[in-house]
């Protein structure tokens, strides 16, 4: 759409957008920047500076993974308990945290720098529970 305060084309979330109101504002349509409207979002989604481009192989299936994430795009089947995942993300951080919630095994591929968020979140995680009732280690055992 046209950022009237901006004064330029933007893409804006759809779940950001107030509902209609009818104004009584008249308007002289512009001539859009791409072929059509869904080109122009395709292109200034794409050009997004801090995308990562990621391969997870994670031992579920492709329709499993699809279901609990809900998305297919990037999603490939390598068997029936197998898939991996291809995807340009924004945010490395994020997707580690949503790997961690398919409930299943999964190696890191590309980029270096999601083991690198994948390792801090389990780290994570493992201090957390260091002094958690049961945990051999707040017993005074060791727990190896």
């Amino acid at each position: 759409a046209w950022d009237v305060d901006r004064a330029d084309w933007r893409t804006f979330r759809v779940d950001r957008l107030d509902p209609p109101q009818v104004t009584g504002i008249r308007f002289t349509p512009r001539r859009l920047p791409a072929e059509d409207a869904a080109a122009f979002v395709r292109e200034s989604i794409g050009a997004l500076a801090s995308r990562h481009a990621v391969l997870v192989t994670v031992h579920a299936s492709a329709e499993s993974v699809a279901e609990r994430w809900h998305w297919r795009d990037g999603l490939e089947a390598v068997d029936e308990r197998t898939c991996r995942v291809r995807a340009e993300v924004e945010s490395l951080e994020w997707l580690a945290a949503m790997i961690g919630v398919l409930d299943a095994e999964f190696e890191v591929h590309e980029p270096p720098e999601l083991a690198a968020h994948v390792r801090a979140l389990a780290g994570r995680f493992a201090r957390s529970i260091a002094s958690a009732p049961g945990n051999a280690s707040s017993l005074g055992q060791d727990s190896r």
